[in-house]
């Protein structure tokens, strides 16, 4: 997401003061426990309290906390003897009151439990290259919702200028900001999207891997791989899979591809090739050979238990 968003100044504005936000409370336990304070006295239990150290949690936590945090900081503003410290509790205040603040705020609240669901199941060392399609298909669906609805974001938790007082260039002015952002916020989700396909482009290719990986072979002689071959299909239409899928039963029933470490993926890929002369579809299908002989390498690296998490970084 910092990625697909860094483009952005307004994003990256608000980032940086939520930040700086976190910097405040995390610095000084005297500040927190001043916040910890308000939270209790709403109920909360003290496991609740809001950890300081950024990341995605810190958006939702402000979003649900944020009249909590604007009592703390004014607390802290009155009764402070430093300078800096009534300075830095005044400029988070107005940054917490800021429009653009709570809309940027609001629209991320949708948008980080998203990406937190896709991060750990991207951890999960069983995952698959199946499972990871799956998931990342979940993700751009539910980002491509929200991009639908991205009108509703122009709700914001509070009203903070009577529009009846408020002149008629300030309500033109408040009108092309919220336009505006709203335009911006679109084209963030589509940077996520366009993020996430260009990360993953090379899933197919994994799939692939997965329907040749040898020591994988008596288990699916006894099962064939439906799943993979139907995804492998799905990511490259030239193949003929009713063919495909006759070899690949021939190459789980022999024992010679079971008992070699010296078998490559490359190498059972290219017999599946055997007698593809000139046509378009056959130079195709040898492409594909091709480009899966590097998507090889990086499924060997990544075949030793290691979580997916590597596509995301």
């Amino acid at each position: 997401m910092s990625h697909a968003t860094s483009s952005n100044s307004d994003c990256r504005i608000f980032f940086a003061n939520l930040t700086g936000l976190c910097t405040f409370f995390s610095t000084s336990a005297q500040r927190a426990a001043r916040l910890e304070e308000f939270l209790h006295k709403k109920g909360l239990p003290r496991s609740s309290k809001i950890k300081w150290n950024f990341n995605s949690r810190t958006v939702n936590a402000v979003y649900e906390h944020r009249e909590d945090i604007i009592g703390a900081l004014e607390k802290i503003e009155r009764e402070a003897t430093s300078q800096t410290t009534i300075q830095q509790a005044g400029a988070h205040l107005r940054i917490l009151e800021d429009e653009s603040f709570i809309y940027w705020l609001t629209f991320f609240h949708k948008i980080v439990p998203h990406v937190d669901i896709l991060f750990n199941q991207l951890q999960k060392v069983t995952t698959d290259a199946l499972k990871i399609h799956n998931n990342i298909g979940d993700f751009e669906r539910a980002i491509g919702k929200i991009r639908s609805e991205i009108g509703n974001t122009e709700t914001q938790p509070v009203d903070q200028n009577n529009s009846e007082l408020t002149p008629p260039s300030s309500r033109r002015r408040r009108t092309a900001d919220k336009s505006e952002r709203r335009r911006q916020s679109i084209e963030v989700c589509d940077s996520i999207l366009l993020e996430i396909k260009t990360r993953f482009q090379c899933i197919g290719h994994s799939i692939l891997s997965k329907l040749v990986s040898f020591n994988q072979f008596p288990l699916f002689e006894k099962e064939f791989p439906e799943d993979f071959l139907e995804e492998a299909i799905k990511f490259y239409p030239c193949l003929n899979g009713g063919r495909l899928r006759t070899e690949l039963s021939v190459l789980y029933s022999r024992e010679e591809f079971r008992q070699s470490s010296d078998t490559s993926a490359v190498r059972l890929l290219g017999l599946l090739q055997d007698g593809t002369k000139s046509t378009i579809e056959d130079r195709r299908n040898n492409r594909i050979v091709v480009d899966f002989s590097q998507a090889y390498k990086i499924e060997a690296k990544t075949n030793a238990k290691q979580p997916y998490v590597n596509y995301v970084k």
